[in-house]
């Protein structure tokens, strides 16, 4: 079975620390739901939740609220999925960089009318490693890819900073099955 419970308040501080310092449409337009996502056996033991189908583990998952769940009470513009084992996997930097990769997945925009609109983005990037195997960074968007990775990076997503609001938050569950 598939249950979902709340995340930690340090994962909301962390989420909204990022939204607020990389991801300005998020904090001024959107509301964002965070839950845990774990699977079960038949005695209630935490269990594996499956790889996708190339046999990676997934962290997270971001998804657009449907009007169809806003119907169902689930007031959000925005869910992130955190599969609770893989994530508890991660190093703190590696968390926080997850985090950050689902906030990506969320964007806001404005349509030809000007209103603002949702939607999940697609990655920036697809490429084999047997390609880059091959021919090593051959188009323009691996070129940025390496520049990107040589830079250093700091990661200081520790503390709230002060005046900090955002529409960030916990979803409200009750230890909540699904099949």
């Amino acid at each position: 079975m598939i249950e979902y419970s709340p995340v930690s308040e340090a994962v909301i501080r962390r989420v909204m620390n990022l939204v607020h310092d990389h991801h300005p449409l998020l904090d001024e337009c959107a509301s964002i739901g965070l839950v845990f996502k774990t699977t079960t056996d038949d005695d209630g033991n935490n269990t594996e939740l499956k790889p996708d189908r190339d046999g990676k583990k997934i962290i997270g998952t971001s998804v657009k609220v449907t009007d169809r769940m806003k119907a169902a009470g689930l007031e959000y513009d925005f869910l992130i999925e955190l599969n609770e084992n893989n994530f508890a996997e991660l190093t703190h930097e590696q968390q926080t960089a997850a985090l950050d990769h689902e906030l990506y997945h969320c964007e806001v925009y404005k349509d030809e009318e000007g209103e603002t609109k949702f939607r999940i983005r697609k990655h920036d990037i697809e490429e084999f490693f047997e390609m880059i195997d091959r021919y090593g960074v051959w188009s323009l968007t691996l070129q940025r890819i390496k520049k990107a990775i040589e830079q250093p990076r700091l990661f200081n997503y520790l503390q709230k900073k002060p005046g900090l609001t955002t529409n960030i938050e916990k979803v409200e569950v009750e230890h909540v099955k699904a099949d």
